[in-house]
């Protein structure tokens, strides 16, 4: 990538801005705005990743499908083997670091920014709770046909990417990318559904997971009632403090971070689809106000409700 010179600091963050810089080295490569880059990178393409000194820590989500060959990395100080068929998800908080002297695999990569995850709409009934109530690995091996419609489904990002846009047809051309991503997270949703009761047994599951499996399941239930943590610890017999502790150490994520993104996707869904104004949705989701709906919006989102309905 341009100015190497830059990775000689221990750690590198990374911005989506800075991430198209891999264009140099990728055999295809597309940038849809500031939703998400795709990148085919092959073994014969002049990348060494024994220039990068430092580790990378990319501020968006990335996605990386192994197509051919072995890709060696190391993902917060832990390290990773991804053979052909293996796809690695690795969030906004995570350092990675590529062990192999010279790339030796065939693989497609996508990085898109955490707001292109936020507008899309996932169906909350098909959500499996007992997702949330571990913290996957970082590197999933797929079966040959789960591979192929993976790099399907990514192929088709990349084309929607490249399309000729305009003013008149952009808004068909991001609701194309949004439905293509929607169907990865359920398709990868299919595939760790397989590995949930071989990892964790329902008899053997410690106390505290069934606890985070219960509140997820009634934030799935109340969360256009309530948004605060106290509302569903009293529900669960059990203080806020320790709520919050064992929900963090469980998923990386705070209670309240669970409860504002359930929230977030039904107010998108009503302000996108239900053709109803602003304040019929706000009254909806039990905010005393409309002011107090768009503040809280804004806040989780960087959006206005009537900027989000107008994307």
């Amino acid at each position: 990538m341009e100015n190497c010179a830059i990775m000689l600091k221990k750690e590198l963050n990374l911005e989506m801005s800075q991430m198209a810089a891999i264009n140099e080295y990728a055999a295809d490569f597309s940038k849809f705005g500031e939703d998400y880059i795709f990148s085919h990178i092959t073994p014969d393409v002049n990348f060494h990743p024994s220039e990068f000194k430092s580790l990378l820590r990319f501020n968006s989500l990335t996605m990386i499908l192994c197509r051919e060959g072995r890709l060696r990395l190391e993902i917060n100080n832990t390290a990773y083997a991804a053979a052909k068929d293996s796809i690695v998800l690795l969030g906004p908080e995570t350092t990675i670091k590529l062990l192999d002297s010279k790339i030796q695999c065939d693989f497609y990569v996508l990085f898109f920014s955490q707001q292109f995850m936020r507008d899309i709409n996932i169906d909350l009934n098909a959500v499996d709770n007992r997702f949330l109530a571990s913290r996957p690995q970082p590197v999933i091996q797929l079966s040959k046909d789960e591979s192929l419609l993976m790099q399907d489904f990514m192929s088709i990002l990349h084309k929607n990417a490249t399309f000729k846009k305009n003013s008149a047809t952009l808004t068909f051309t991001k609701n194309v990318s949004r439905c293509v991503m929607e169907a990865i997270v359920y398709h990868l949703m299919r595939i760790g559904s397989k590995f949930i009761d071989k990892k964790m047994p329902r008899e053997k599951r410690p106390l505290r997971t069934n606890y985070v499996k219960e509140f997820v399941s009634l934030v799935v239930k109340h969360h256009q009632e309530d948004r605060s943590v106290a509302f569903y610890a009293k529900k669960m017999f059990i203080s806020p403090k320790y709520l919050s502790l064992i929900v963090k150490e469980t998923t990386g994520r705070s209670a309240s971070q669970w409860i504002d993104d359930y929230v977030i996707i039904a107010a998108k869904r009503m302000l996108r689809f239900s053709g109803k104004n602003i304040q019929q949705i706000a009254y909806e989701l039990n905010f005393p106000n409309q002011s107090a709906f768009g503040k809280y919006f804004k806040r989780v989102t960087s959006l206005s409700p009537t900027e989000f309905q107008h994307q």
